[in-house]
This record gives structure tokens, sequence and C-alpha cells, in this order.
């Protein structure tokens, strides 16, 4: 929720999958600066670091 390097809104570009189907992580685009995140989707769940939609 905290900005960080003036990065604000994020999109999902990327879901890593193990063999079995089940989602063991992503990857996060930065709208303005196409920086690339990998991380835990369950980081995602996290309301004090993320929230879904515009704001």
């Amino acid at each position: 929720m905290t900005p960080k390097q003036k990065e604000k809104h994020f999109i999902v570009v990327e879901v890593d999958c193990d063999e079995e189907g089940v989602i063991i992580g992503c990857q996060l685009e930065a709208i303005m600066s196409k920086r690339a995140i990998e991380m835990d989707w369950r980081e995602l769940k996290d309301r004090g670091s993320w929230l879904q939609g515009w704001k």
C-alpha cells in the first residue's frame, strides 16, 4: 500500500504452477515502469501490503 519507487499499480502477468497445477508463484509488472517482480502468490493476500483494484 505504500508505493516504492513511485510504483503504485501492478498487474499479474504470469502465474507459475507445479506439475500438478498447484500455484507456486506469480510475476507482477508495474504499470508505469514495466518493472517485473516475482513473488509468492500468498503475499498478495496481505492487506497491509496490497489492495485489489485501482485506488
